[in-house]
This record gives C-alpha cells, structure tokens and sequence, in this order.
C-alpha cells in the first residue's frame, strides 16, 4: 500500500477554499488544481508498505495521538514555491498551533524510523497545496493568484484527529481512503471534579 499520515482542514474551510479556488482558476486554466475535499496536511510520507506492516502503523498512529492534544489551525494567505515569477506550487499558509502539530510529525517521524522511514530533512512548513504547475519549471501565470490573495483568510479549524491515508493514484487523480483516524486525546490533566 503507498500511505501517508495527515491531518485536515474543517468543511466549512475546505468549502472557503473551494470558492476561492474557482475564482483563481482564471488567472491559470493550464494548472492542475488541487481537488479541496482531498486537501489535507502531511505529518509523514510513508510511501509503499507491505500490507502486512499496516498494523504496525496503526499501532504507532494511535500511541502517538493519545500523547498529544487537539489543536487549531487557521487557513491564511497564499503563496508559492519556486521562483516568485512562475511559482511551481501554490499553497494556502496555516497558522495558529504550528508547534502543537511539529511536535505531532517529530513524535511520529522517530516512531516510524524502524519501519524504514526517512525523515524529511527540510523544515516543516505546513501548508494546504492549492495548485501545481504542469511545467517543471513553474506556471508564470499561477504569480498572480499570490499577489491576489496574500492577505486571504478562510478560518479556523479544530484538528481532532490524525489520519493514516491510503492513496491510489490514477489517470483520473490520486484516491483518499482513511485507514485509521485516532483522536487527539492527550495533554494537559483535566481538573479534578469539584468536592461536594
């Protein structure tokens, strides 16, 4: 199975997005546009891994998520990757608790190490990928989709959960499908109950 680990976005964002995407699509017809109901943010690439391993993964996605708190993120700005004048990608930023979900992908990076992951090496910059460029070297028409939306903002959302995604690619796009989806539920103590 190719598998990834990831958290997502609110619907009611993912719906801001979508609106904001259809209105950006003219500026560059020729780029390939991220559908907003599979946008998601990747904590861990894991690519192929036999079946058997799955429960492994599992295993370590829920030890991980019992040891970390929920979280927000909010959806803001729009910028891109690769030279500023024919950005390869275009991205939305998040904001709010970006340590809180670092924490999150350092946790489950250093548990997957003996399944054969490789961390990545670049710093984290979580991020929801709005639009690719189909030429390597980058879409001067996705340029002005930056300069349009620099200051956007489409809301918060509540991450609640991480997610192990199956992914199975096709001409018609790459297909989501959770395989597990443990809850956040680690963190500070809850207060004791009030003494009668």
């Amino acid at each position: 199975m190719r598998l990834f680990i990831a958290v997502e976005v609110d619907p009611a964002v993912r719906a801001k997005i979508l609106r904001e995407a259809d209105r950006l699509r003219r500026f560059a017809p020729q780029a390939k546009w991220v559908n907003p109901s599979g946008m998601h943010v990747t904590l861990a690439f894991i690519g192929q891994l036999a079946d058997e391993r799955v429960p492994e993964v599992k295993t370590i996605l829920e030890e991980v998520a019992s040891r970390h708190a929920p979280l927000s993120l909010s959806a803001q700005g729009i910028g891109g990757f690769g030279a500023s004048r024919h950005p390869r990608v275009l991205w939305i930023g998040l904001g709010g608790d970006i340590s809180s979900l670092g924490n999150i992908k350092a946790d489950l990076e250093q548990r997957l190490l003996p399944l054969g992951y490789e961390a990545e090496k670049r710093a984290f910059k979580p991020h929801l990928t709005l639009a690719r460029a189909r030429q390597m070297q980058g879409d001067p028409a996705l340029a002005p989709c930056i300069e349009e939306c620099k200051v956007a903002s489409f809301g918060e959302s509540r991450v609640e959960r991480v997610i192990l995604f199956r992914s199975e690619l096709s001409p018609k796009g790459a297909r989501y499908t959770p395989l597990a989806e443990p809850l956040l539920s680690g963190g500070p103590a809850p207060f004791p109950a009030e003494a009668k």
